[in-house]
């Protein structure tokens, strides 16, 4: 579907059922097979995919895409990552129940077998990876907790994680 097309049929979705039916019959099937292939939500693509589709009814787009295709992606890409985030807060949170040590649960959760790896780090940057992944908190978040530049928590951040990947 072209640039023009689409802004037209976004332009009328509110008012127009079929300019509605269109973009989803257009777009559906390959959402779903975006988020089927690179994310393996088999059970979840479709609630995802009408996830975005009631969030464009909510919507009231008033400026022109150059790239329509890659903003649905993009926008479908943003829903999957939240999902998965959703996901690893919930079970994060049920593990918890079950387990007092904080660092096995990252070793366990986040890490996989990098155990011995992610102990090499020093205490604060596994109290920036326990902030970030096990209690949820952005990079931003953290770097305000930790009373430090966001970039400085960033760098670390990705330090360490290569420093895990790499060994």
């Amino acid at each position: 579907m072209n640039a023009k097309r689409f802004n037209k049929l976004i332009q009328k979705i509110h008012t127009n059922q079929s300019a509605f039916d269109e973009l989803y019959h257009f777009y559906f099937p390959n959402i779903v097979m975006l988020i089927t292939k690179k994310y393996r939500l088999n059970n979840v693509a479709d609630d995802i995919a009408q996830e975005f589709f009631v969030k464009l009814l909510s919507m009231d787009i008033k400026r022109y895409i150059d790239n329509p295709t890659a903003w649905v992606y993009t926008s479908c890409d943003n829903l999957a990552k939240d999902y998965i985030k959703r996901e690893q807060r919930y079970n994060l949170a049920y593990v918890r129940e079950d387990k007092s040590h904080k660092d096995e649960i990252v070793d366990e959760l986040i890490w996989g077998d990098y155990l011995e790896r992610l102990n090499m780090l020093d205490e604060e940057v596994r109290k920036i990876i326990d902030l970030h992944l096990l209690q949820g908190y952005s990079l931003k978040e953290v770097a305000e907790i930790m009373n430090l530049n966001h970039n400085t928590v960033r760098q670390k951040y990705l330090r360490a994680k290569a420093k895990v990947q790499r060994k």
